[in-house]
């Protein structure tokens, strides 16, 4: 099929790109139909038949998903003027676009995609000569930080029951969960600690008492 046949259709088969993948691959579509403005999704369609060549299947299309995401934004906006072309874009209506995924309820994790994506995108464009922008639209402080986990700890109803029966282990098992569970050590440091050249280790616990445990 001549390129122009697919490459101006708004949904794309993963072999028009003449990509040798495995089979599954040769069936996978990547669609355009939710980027509305003409704009993006003519510079959507060259980056994507670019990144596709070394990146996987499952990135292409977060990729895309992001663009649509822009794309919804840049639709909807009533804050500011939906611009024409890339080169219309400003940092105004990107710090619009941080509050519309605020907006739609996305998680820090889903707008730091969201966010590096888009940033990577336009830079992409602007790196290759495709656009020409007026000023710069991110930063490394619009990227919203991951939320620290709260640590886990495991009840002490459950603690007793495994406790219970400890005696029934292999001495050398009992002893390394012993160990685990006096020091507050990670499982990998254990290993680690199991695999060291000193014979003795001096093991320190949270509540200030030292174990001395032979490796």
């Amino acid at each position: 099929m001549p390129v122009s046949n697919w490459y101006n259709k708004d949904t794309w088969q993963y072999s028009d790109l003449g990509i040798d993948g495995n089979q599954a691959d040769r069936k996978i579509t990547f669609t355009f139909r939710r980027i509305h403005q003409t704009w993006l999704k003519t510079l959507a369609k060259r980056y994507i038949q670019f990144i596709a060549i070394n990146k996987s299947v499952h990135f292409v299309h977060q990729v895309i998903s992001s663009l649509a995401s822009f794309s919804e934004y840049l639709a909807a906006s009533l804050s500011c003027k939906e611009p024409e072309s890339a080169d219309e874009m400003t940092r105004q209506i990107t710090i619009g676009y941080f509050v519309f995924l605020i907006n739609k309820g996305n998680t820090a994790v889903t707008r730091q995609h969201r966010i590096l994506t888009m940033a990577k995108f336009f830079e992409s464009c602007q790196e290759w000569g495709w656009i020409a922008l007026k000023e710069r639209l991110f930063y490394s402080e619009d990227v919203p930080k991951r939320p620290l986990k709260n640590p886990r700890f495991i009840p002490d109803t459950v603690l007793n029951q495994f406790n219970a029966h400890l005696n029934d282990m292999d001495p050398h098992i009992r002893r390394l969960l012993l160990v685990l569970q006096a020091s507050g050590m990670r499982i990998n440091e254990l290993i680690t600690l199991c695999q060291s050249s000193p014979q003795w280790s001096h093991l320190s616990s949270p509540n200030g008492a030292t174990l001395k445990v032979q490796s």
